[in-house]
């Protein structure tokens, strides 16, 4: 079970059995910007969706995936700001990754991961292979 207080301050506490974080509205909306906030929080979610995702897809072809990760490039929103419209990020993987199973990781990445598939956003990724 997952529960969430409002704690004040545009503040959220998220409790579950495994970990205990917070939220803060922005400090341009009112916010301490503190802790994370909403939005970045659903980035984050996507980002280890689709590198997990990503790390998924790499095994099946025996190529171990530790040290890959993702950095947060940017958030695009809507006009009057009440919409996330795009999400860009960007992954590095292993450099000795194979030519020939680049595509196939890069498509298992955009379209393996049920956070990616659940958001109505853009995805822009760009791979790298450099790590």
């Amino acid at each position: 079970m997952i529960i969430i207080e409002n704690i004040g301050g545009f503040r959220t506490e998220i409790k579950n059995d495994k970990e205990l974080t917070h939220t803060d509205a922005p400090a341009n909306h009112g916010g301490k910007g503190e802790y994370v906030t909403p939005v970045e929080l659903l980035a984050e979610s996507l980002m280890a969706c689709a590198l997990t995702t990503a790390s998924m897809g790499a095994a099946k072809s025996g190529i171990d995936a530790k040290g890959w990760h993702a950095g947060l490039m940017g958030v695009e929103f809507s006009e009057n700001h009440d919409r996330v419209t795009a999400i860009s990020i960007e992954f590095h993987f292993d450099k000795d990754v194979p030519e020939t199973q680049r595509k196939r990781l890069e498509a298992f990445t955009r379209h393996g991961c049920t956070v990616g598939n659940s958001l109505n956003v853009d995805e822009k990724f760009t791979f790298l292979y450099d790590v």
